[in-house]
């Protein structure tokens, strides 16, 4: 399929519908190929020994899963986000690739429609800001390309290099976090945990630290569009957003029940861009979902909100969320605005 007339457009939002006919559809997978042969996996041998994909879309924007028996008739969520083509240059020839897993039964692809959403491209940000991420067990293959998205969207915000450092005999350049999926205890408890784990001597910029998140909560998260946010907010504590408040001395009345943050840097961004505001972080709760009580602000008076309960593609984090960190050494992109 030729997508013309779209130069110097660039993939907001993918929606792809199919119309197939084909006995015992589990034989089957379904691959969108981008222009540039960037592959998302659609449909994975679901649906037992039922029948046909009757005008079936695959979208973001959707919490149902492809499961239980076809035909399968609506909205479903991709096997693999196709948020990984936000960004993608829009024109050029699109793909969808079926294969059929099994030799006995048969069928035919009736119709293959695709909505592009798209953009004007915009200004790439060179950044000499670098995290790697090291994999260390439990996430599947959507997930983990989650967290490369969201450490891309990290280096747009941060572009400056930061000096080398040794941490258990390994050199880390600038940041290093590793990621993993625990089985800790099912979905709607424990969340997990994400944090530096060892700081720069001096500036205490980060330079490793940890995001390990319940299996269960990661699925949830995934099914219900969240997931990319909450990787993003993660990632950011990460970094030391909320995480090393009390480290850099940023909170006035700590352990009391009106603590109050005070960094001078991250009030000025604000209240340039929005104007005055009483930073008070959120106190704790007896709620092992929720943050740590350092990491955040009240909802009345000025939280620090960068997940979203409401599925949409990547947020760019606001130069203000960023200035709590009060770390100066970090260069700000143009993204963050």
């Amino acid at each position: 399929m030729a997508a013309t007339g779209l130069g110097g457009l660039v993939v907001d939002r993918v929606e792809v519908t199919v119309r197939l006919k084909h006995t015992w559809v589990e034989d089957l997978r379904l691959t969108l190929i981008a222009p540039d042969v960037t592959e998302v996996l659609l449909f994975n041998r679901r649906g037992g020994d039922s029948d046909d994909l009757s005008d079936t879309t695959f979208a973001d924007d959707v919490s149902q899963a492809i499961e239980a028996q076809a035909p399968f008739v609506g909205r479903f969520r991709p096997e693999e986000p196709l948020l990984l083509l936000r960004e993608h240059l829009a024109e050029g020839i699109w793909s969808l690739r079926v294969e059929d897993m099994a030799s006995e039964d048969g069928g035919v692809l009736e119709s293959f429609r695709l909505q592009l959403f798209t953009k004007q491209a915009e200004t790439t940000v060179d950044s000499n800001f670098e995290i790697q991420l090291r994999f260390t067990g439990g996430l599947t293959a959507s997930q983990r390309s989650v967290f490369e998205l969201a450490k891309a969207r990290w280096q747009e915000i941060i572009t400056g290099d930061l000096p080398t450092v040794e941490v258990d005999g390994e050199e880390i350049d600038d940041l290093l976090i590793e990621a993993s999926g625990e089985a800790i205890d099912g979905a709607g408890r424990v969340l997990g945990q994400a944090g530096p784990t060892h700081v720069r001597t001096g500036s205490l910029l980060p330079c490793k630290g940890v995001m390990a998140f319940d299996v269960a909560d990661l699925a949830d998260m995934e099914a219900n569009g969240s997931l990319v946010d909450v990787i993003i907010h993660e990632m950011g504590h990460v970094i030391g957003i909320g995480t090393l408040w009390h480290d850099k001395q940023l909170v006035a009345g700590a352990n009391t029940n009106n603590p109050e943050f005070t960094g001078a840097r991250c009030k000025s961004v604000y209240a340039s861009l929005r104007g005055q505001l009483r930073w008070v972080p959120s106190t704790a709760t007896s709620d092992p979902r929720r943050e740590r009580p350092r990491g955040l602000f009240r909802r009345s008076t000025g939280w620090c909100r960068m997940a979203s309960s409401v599925p949409k593609p990547a947020p760019k984090p606001k130069r203000w969320v960023l200035a709590t960190s009060e770390f100066r050494p970090y260069p700000l992109g143009s993204y963050a605005e």
